[in-house]
């Protein structure tokens, strides 16, 4: 982010005027914190965090995982997910795609899952034909759908945006003639690619879905960064005439240490670049990153992932969490069944105002650690911290903040 962008206001009004949709008067619910969780179809445990949505991606849940060959059907994993997901109350977003061998228009096109797997299917009939039948067998239990992972990621799609956009089509005409309560996402986009996202908007994708999937990925920067990028895919949206839709981040993370330091076993060279967030710092990385979503408009957001090894808000497959997995906690309790009213920074300290049954509370932090004097017309008289220690401001107003955020209510 360039040093300027980094101390502007992010203000309600700010965000309405750049983004159709940014704060609203909304209270937010459980279903607006998402998690990936992997192998939990395989025998992985289901989180032990309170959420309210899954994504299912790198879950063994794609196309050429469920129809390995054509017509022959495997859904033992993906009923597991959904029967577990049932069973805790919690919704699904189903990745759709990628492309089995047989169903391949180039078969050999590179993929980290199959050769394959991200090439256009050679007949869109086939296509159809698997919405179509997922749509059936899922009717009623899975109404979220998201039509494929990071399109402007040619190992995840080597097609032309043109053949997604009818794909796209396909789907939510296939998805809401089986349920008109089915919701359809955009295929999603990473990154910074705001003119392949106005490329595939162009193209006429964006038309047919009922909402923008895009992954705010920042992973060498602090979680703040975020807001430049959210709004930049606002006004893309708005641009092409797409703002009035909502815009969700189906995937967000950042390279969290495990208790010994270590990212796990399987290294990528790219993570040389990437800021290593430590064992104890992630408890308020994670709450902010959560925070900065919403106040930019992010309706639901999903972390990838709870048990992942090098991003993970726990570790041992998910047996054990992590600090991380506290911040996060805590963020759904200090969010859940509040009024985002306004988040701004001023002098170094971020302030995130809510409403909660009439009461105001406030969210602040600062990336450095400081002093600080509660203002006086806030009318707040206790500090809870992410640990649950609640304290009695002093006469003076005085309290310490770092990067670890506080609630002052």
């Amino acid at each position: 982010m360039l040093p300027h962008l980094h101390r502007i206001f992010i203000v309600c009004v700010a965000l309405l005027l750049m983004a159709p949709k940014g704060l609203t008067a909304d209270v937010i619910h459980l279903q607006s914190f998402g998690l990936h969780v992997h192998g939990v179809g395989n025998g992985n445990p289901w989180p032990t965090v309170p959420f309210g949505f899954i994504r299912l991606w790198d879950s063994n849940t794609t196309w050429r995982e469920i129809e390995p060959e054509k017509g022959v059907w495997r859904f033992e994993v993906l009923d597991r997910y959904v029967t577990l997901s049932e069973a805790n109350g919690v919704k699904i977003l189903l990745t759709l795609g990628q492309t089995p061998a047989w169903a391949a228009a180039d078969p050999s096109s590179a993929s980290p899952y199959a050769p394959g797997a991200s090439s256009p299917p050679r007949n869109l009939d086939d296509w159809r034909d698997y919405v179509m039948k997922l749509a059936i067998r899922y009717k009623g239990r899975i109404r979220h759908w998201d039509v494929w992972n990071e399109i402007n990621v040619r190992h995840f799609w080597s097609g032309d945006f043109a053949t997604m956009v009818r794909m796209e089509q396909i789907a939510t005409t296939v998805l809401k003639g089986v349920d008109p309560d089915n919701f359809v996402l955009t295929p999603s986009i990473q990154g910074g690619a705001y003119g392949m996202l106005a490329k595939y908007f162009k193209a006429g994708g964006g038309r047919y879905a009922d909402g923008v999937s895009y992954h705010f990925y920042a992973p060498k920067d602090e979680p703040e960064a975020v807001a430049e990028r959210i709004t930049n895919v606002w006004k893309v949206m708005q641009r092409c005439g797409l703002g009035h839709k909502p815009l969700w981040n189906t995937e967000m993370g950042w390279l969290l240490a495990n208790s010994d330091g270590s990212l796990g076993r399987r290294q990528r060279p790219a993570w040389r670049n990437w800021r290593k967030v430590g064992y104890n710092e992630a408890a308020g990385f994670v709450m902010r990153a959560y925070i900065v979503n919403m106040a930019n408009g992010i309706e639901n957001i999903f972390w990838y992932a709870w048990n992942n090894s090098a991003m993970g808000l726990a570790e041992k497959r998910g047996k054990i969490p992590k600090p991380a997995a506290e911040g996060y906690t805590h963020t759904v309790a200090w969010l859940k069944d509040a009024i985002l009213l306004d988040m701004i920074e001023h002098q170094g300290v971020w302030q995130c105002h809510l409403q909660r049954e009439g009461q105001v509370q406030y969210i602040v932090w600062s990336q450095k650690t400081r002093n600080y004097v509660v203002p006086d017309q806030w009318d707040v008289h206790h500090k809870t911290s992410i640990g649950g220690d609640t304290i009695v401001i002093d006469p003076q107003r005085n309290i310490f903040l770092g990067p670890e955020p506080v609630l002052l209510h």
